[in-house]
């Protein structure tokens, strides 16, 4: 709540409390980025290992509103301080790595690395050459996602926007990889942690209920019903999420893992 209270204390908060009627999400990497080598986005260019979206960040602690920030680190710093386990939780947790484990050990083993060329020559040392691109694209996604802290920054903007738009706006999320689609399907079917602790008490008073009746052999006509639980928040406009076509595929082949989702303030 803290979050969302410092988004509506902002001023775009006070701006536009109830009053704007959409907001699009795009979540992918900009093109120029990833094509930039000193930014460290791509494996197949050889760079700084950087991976900060935003590189204005002081590389210093700074005094914020809610008290002191951490400080922005860069991938360089994730690879060449943290543990085999920290590293390989990195590669599971945020890529779905699943040789995370011996990956994170030969990349601390070839310490200390400098560019993009020296990470993508570790990983590649113990990873069979089938499974190269795939690979690659896991571990350095998920050193992004981690560097950026990407997933909790959009945790808060999914929470906030909903108090930003008035009944009946629109929400469109363009996500690239599932771990993204997946909080935006938890936030458009209502099932965030709020949500699941709603069903899961549902559940087991629903089941309570049932043993309490066959228990006492009540003849009252009215079987006890369970709490109900909350409305979401987002009406899904589509059951499922537009992906690109054929024809876009073959116009732009980054778009591969691009789903669209579309939701109605409720």
């Amino acid at each position: 709540m803290r979050d969302t209270d410092a988004v509506m204390n902002s001023t775009l908060g006070k701006q536009y409390n109830h009053r704007i009627d959409g907001a699009l999400f795009d979540l992918g990497v900009s093109s120029h980025q990833i094509d930039q080598p000193d930014r460290g986005f791509a494996y197949r260019l050889d760079g700084a290992l950087d991976m900060r979206m935003n590189r204005r960040v002081s590389r210093t602690q700074t005094e914020s509103s809610e008290g002191t920030q951490e400080e922005s680190l860069t991938a360089l710093e994730l690879i060449n301080n943290l543990s085999v386990d920290e590293l390989a939780e990195i590669f599971d947790k945020y890529g779905d790595e699943t040789r995370s484990q011996a990956i994170a050990r030969e990349i601390v083993l070839s310490r200390p690395l400098s560019t993009t060329a020296d990470l993508k020559q570790a990983i590649c040392s113990i990873t069979p050459t089938k499974y190269e691109i795939k690979t690659l694209s896991r571990c350095f996604q998920a050193l992004r996602i981690a560097v950026n802290n990407e997933l909790s920054c959009l945790e808060v903007a999914l929470r906030a926007v909903h108090t930003l738009t008035r009944p009946g706006g629109r929400l469109v999320v363009l996500s690239y990889h599932s771990l993204e689609d997946k909080m935006i399907k938890d936030l458009l079917r209502g099932y965030g942690h709020e949500r699941r602790v709603e069903k899961a008490n549902k559940y087991a008073a629903h089941h309570k209920a049932k043993e309490e009746q066959s228990q006492q052999q009540s003849h009252s006509p009215h079987t006890p019903s369970p709490p109900s639980s909350p409305s979401p928040l987002w009406r899904p406009v589509f059951k499922k999420p537009v992906v690109p076509s054929r024809r876009e595929l073959k116009l732009n082949s980054r778009s591969r893992s691009a789903k669209l989702r579309v939701a109605e303030r409720v």
